[in-house]
């Protein structure tokens, strides 16, 4: 007997990190499927090496637009869907199709929605967050300033020591309320978040499980206060243009897990030279930099 459409309803999260073989049998058992994602959010993790999307397309006689991690299971849902919208230019090389767009940002506060509107969503959003219900101890969203002059490999310990005195600040020894990180430490590399994490193991035991890592850890998630550890290796400036800056969805995902306030530790001078070809980090500056002294209760 066949199990196609068995399932009344099939809902999927996060569609936008999910690969379509992942979602394809649920699906061919759903009579109807509900799939929510953001193609500008973090892509699927595939382990196929780049180098062999080119042949393995000509191969299959296959466009690129199918290969990974191109295509996810919220990207073809999209493309499925007639309803919706473009985001970028008719004549660019590459426009995004999205599927029924919700527009109106519920979660963060300025600059976290101002950033991701200006580097991801062409500042098509609309700002439906709640006003800010005061101001905290160590004041608004910034750039807190570290240079990287020692550096092992990206993991830079100067960066790490101001981010877990931040932490401090912001939690006052107490990392959860209501079972809830107050805040999150979040990086783009993963050498780096093993070791902040062992620093906040060192200090706050088995309490701090969970409350740091790569920014692939984190999407879904939210804490009132993100703290954005950089890193970076200033022999290797390519790691921006090829991996960190290369798309906006790393650093989208990053500054919208806070919902209140987002602190950037990090060597400026290197993540908005001339490796920033995007300009992701430099735009990302330039809004925090906007950002009133003092923010009204």
């Amino acid at each position: 007997m066949s199990k196609s459409e068995q399932l009344a309803w099939l809902m999927i999260d996060e569609a936008g990190q999910a690969t379509p073989q992942q979602a394809a049998g649920a699906i061919w058992r759903s009579k109807r499927s509900v799939i929510v994602g953001d193609p500008l959010q973090l892509e699927p993790v595939v382990g196929v090496p780049q180098e062999l999307m080119a042949p393995l397309l000509k191969r299959c006689s296959a466009e690129k637009q199918w290969s990974p991690p191109r295509a996810s299971a919220q990207t073809l849902a999209d493309r499925a869907n007639r309803f919706g919208m473009y985001l970028g230019e008719p004549d660019a090389e590459e426009r995004i199709w999205l599927g029924s767009p919700l527009l109106v940002h519920r979660r963060c506060l300025d600059p976290m929605f101002r950033i991701a509107n200006s580097i991801a969503y062409e500042n098509k959003m609309v700002y439906g967050t709640n006003d800010d219900d005061g101001p905290d101890g160590i004041g608004p969203s910034r750039w807190v300033q570290v240079q990287a002059e020692h550096s092992d490999g990206h993991w830079v310990e100067a960066q790490a020591l101001r981010a877990m005195e931040l932490v401090e600040q912001l939690t006052g020894g107490v990392l959860k309320q209501n079972g809830q990180f107050k805040v999150y430490v979040i990086t783009p590399f993963r050498t780096v978040g093993g070791k902040i994490r062992q620093l906040l193991y060192r200090r706050y035991g088995e309490v701090s499980k969970g409350m740091a890592g790569t920014v692939h850890t984190f999407q879904g998630k939210e804490a009132d206060h993100v703290v954005f550890l950089l890193g970076g290796n200033p022999s290797s400036p390519g790691v921006i243009s090829s991996f960190a800056g290369a798309k906006p969805n790393l650093v989208n995902v990053a500054v919208t897990r806070a919902k209140r306030r987002l602190y950037v530790v990090g060597d400026r001078r290197f993540w908005t030279g001339p490796s920033d070809v995007h300009r992701i980090f430099n735009r990302l500056a330039e809004h925090l930099d906007n950002v009133p002294e003092e923010i009204p209760a």
